[in-house]
């Protein structure tokens, strides 16, 4: 738990975003940075948080990496997480060999590096979605501030989404998938999976709105449009690329 927390203004999440229902079990009493935020599971099997941030745009922009700084009590900013983004680059552009797409859509792509890496070994160009305008100022190609739900990508499409350590911070998963159903030829998505904790109180974030499991992602993956041509498990990742129905 983190001292002297900033005050930050939620609203509650009262709905299952995959099912609907509003009944859960809680799981826990408190976030890991010590917010008064329970987690809580559905009958479906998919995990929630009781609460979420008013403002997300504020919230990215500003609160974020303060919070996990402080509790992994280093400095996290968007000059810092390039290193560790790099590796991630690396390891996802053999995950996806021998496949390569030109038009790369990166949904809370933050610094960009990660599609920016892709691109350069495929040739390929980049549109970069994310609400921190701070880590989005590093991106080279074209960079768009905004949430992953503000993001309207009208008639326009890409070759592959990424959405990479994304899903559990989005308002709602289910509603961005079916929009990058219509928008894109391919999705790569991972999840952090919920049971590889033991203890569920260290799972449970300001930060991650929603908590899966393989079978939760399968089912969220499904019935947003995408059927899944490969996975894989990856650290506490779930892995999945997919393409639309």
């Amino acid at each position: 738990m983190i001292e002297d927390l900033p005050e930050i203004k939620c609203l509650p999440i009262p709905f299952c975003d995959l099912c609907g229902r509003q009944r859960a079990v809680t799981t826990t009493g408190r976030d890991r940075y010590g917010y008064p935020i329970k987690l809580l599971r559905c009958a479906c099997g998919l995990y929630r948080n009781s609460h979420r941030p008013k403002d997300l745009m504020d919230f990215y922009g500003g609160h974020y990496r303060q919070l996990v700084s402080a509790y992994h009590q280093r400095e996290i900013n968007d000059q810092t997480i390039q290193g560790e983004q790099l590796e991630y680059a690396e390891w996802l552009h053999a995950f996806l060999w021998p496949r390569r797409y030109d038009e790369i859509l990166d949904v809370g792509g933050s610094t960009g590096i990660v599609s920016q890496y892709l691109a350069q070994e495929w040739g390929a160009v980049t549109t970069v979605v994310d609400p921190c305008e701070a880590e989005l100022n590093h991106v080279l190609g074209e960079r768009i501030l905004a949430t992953a739900e503000d993001f309207e990508p009208g008639e326009r499409t890409w070759d592959i989404a990424l959405v990479c350590q994304t899903i559990e911070h989005l308002l709602s998963p289910v509603e961005v998938l079916r929009k990058l159903s219509r928008c894109a030829g391919a999705l790569y998505v991972d999840a952090v999976d919920v049971e590889t904790f033991g203890n569920k109180a260290r799972a449970c974030k300001i930060d991650h709105l929603w908590g899966f499991t393989d079978k939760t992602m399968r089912r969220t993956l499904g019935e947003t449009g995408w059927q899944i041509t490969a996975s894989q498990k990856r650290n506490r990742h779930l892995v999945y690329l997919a393409v639309p129905i």
